[in-house]
């Protein structure tokens, strides 16, 4: 604008809503820096003795050029109370944190608290300033201490159905065939069954299908302390405990689930609902839904799935101490299983008395065939032919696959 060199803006600076949040502190090592950073995660169960952080966001209370600290309060089920400090992570961050540890017995030190196994623990800051100028609010995150519950687990079963088949237009597939004479690129293979999980009681014995994931869970509160918790579970088929048995002629068989089994898998189970993979030949109908409506971390439901591949029995077990050194590259892909075959699952955990449990459950593998009449290249199928040419035949039937070598049915 001419003949004015200087123009004002004013704006309003509001005050800030605190966040509280409990959370555990990890720590990770940055690969470039080799620093140590620290790491935040939402918590929402906790074992005694956890170093449980409490976490305030709040840059109102960033008032000084040192490292801040403000108050904040802590009550349990059982009518416990204690009132700790919270530190700023560094200078001008406005991000507090405080530590509490839940005891069982009785404390000896400032920042522990005594709680009765099963109950909760409450956190309270009062958010002075916030949105709502002259109104002080309390901010509160509760969470619980991880009691032993005794570890159940739920199935899934596949069903399938056949797709209806379409009915060809014969004048049509008679036209794209006079202009297609080159090979196709790619084999083309239709779905021809639909599977579909649905979650069974454990007093049945589920259905798997070759080529498809197997899935299950195990439902375990006491281990499901935050989104990122895991847990381990194992597979495994009756022929590698068979041939186990054969190697160990003195046991009758080993007892509950044995991890020396050839061929045995570990497996990772997670709080995250997995999204099952099925097979060329299949589309997949619903990836199976549990009865429950709570979250996987509030139900503390852990997610499993392995794929059943075509393959033969290793000679060793990938789960036992010997594979722990074994190079990533060297685990296969799935569980080896023929048709017909009766895949183990096996959880292990330790009760409070610290002895070893275990909760297995069983398996039966079955499979489909599916035959093609094909043009050539395997890419669209045949419907009509003259005398005299090519007709080009596929099966697709994993249950004859007997062995090794190349088999012919």
């Amino acid at each position: 604008t001419p003949k004015r060199n200087r123009h004002e803006q004013r704006i309003t600076v509001a005050f800030n809503t605190a966040k509280l949040t409990a959370s555990f502190l990890n720590y990770e090592t940055d690969p470039r820096t080799g620093e140590r950073k620290l790491v935040l995660e939402p918590i929402r169960r906790f074992q005694y003795e956890d170093p449980v952080a409490i976490v305030i966001e709040d840059a109102d209370m960033d008032g000084s050029s040192a490292r801040d600290v403000i108050d904040f309060r802590v009550e349990t089920s059982n009518g416990k109370k204690v009132t700790l400090k919270a530190v700023e992570t560094a200078e001008h961050t406005g991000v507090f944190i405080g530590r509490v540890f839940p005891v069982e017995g009785s404390p000896t030190r400032d920042s522990e608290i005594q709680l009765p196994a099963g109950g909760t623990i409450s956190a309270f800051y009062r958010d002075e300033e916030n949105l709502e100028p002259g109104i002080p609010t309390d901010r509160t995150v509760t969470i619980s201490h991880a009691q032993y519950v005794e570890p159940t687990m739920g199935l899934y079963t596949i069903q399938s159905e056949a797709l209806p088949q379409v009915k060809p237009n014969l004048e049509s597939i008679e036209s794209n065939k006079a202009k297609k004479q080159k090979r196709a690129p790619e084999e083309v293979v239709k779905p021809r069954h639909t599977l579909t999980y649905l979650y069974v009681s454990d007093s049945t014995t589920p259905a798997a299908v070759q080529g498809a994931d197997l899935r299950f869970d195990v439902v375990a509160p006491h281990n499901a302390l935050a989104a990122s918790s895991t847990m381990n579970a194992y597979v495994q088929t009756r022929t590698g405990v068979m041939a186990y048995m054969k190697k160990n002629p003195d046991m009758s068989a080993p007892p509950h689930f044995s991890k020396e089994v050839p061929g045995t898998l570990k497996l990772t189970g997670t709080l995250n609902k997995p999204q099952p993979d099925v097979p060329s030949g299949y589309q997949l109908g619903t990836g199976g839904t549990n009865p429950g409506s709570a979250s996987p971390l509030e139900e503390g439901r852990f997610h499993f799935k392995v794929p059943l591949t075509l393959g033969d029995l290793p000679v060793r077990s990938y789960a036992n101490k010997s594979a722990e050194k074994l190079p990533s590259s060297a685990f296969p892909e799935g569980l080896a299983v023929k048709a017909g075959e009766e895949v183990i699952v096996g959880f292990e955990w330790e009760d409070p008395e610290g002895k070893t449990q275990w909760l297995r459950q069983k398996y039966q593998v079955k499979g489909h065939a599916i035959l093609d009449v094909m043009q050539n290249g395997y890419a669209e199928n045949l419907y009509k032919v003259f005398v005299g040419e090519k007709v080009y035949i596929r099966l697709i039937a994993r249950s004859l696959d007997k062995g090794p070598e190349r088999d012919t049915t």
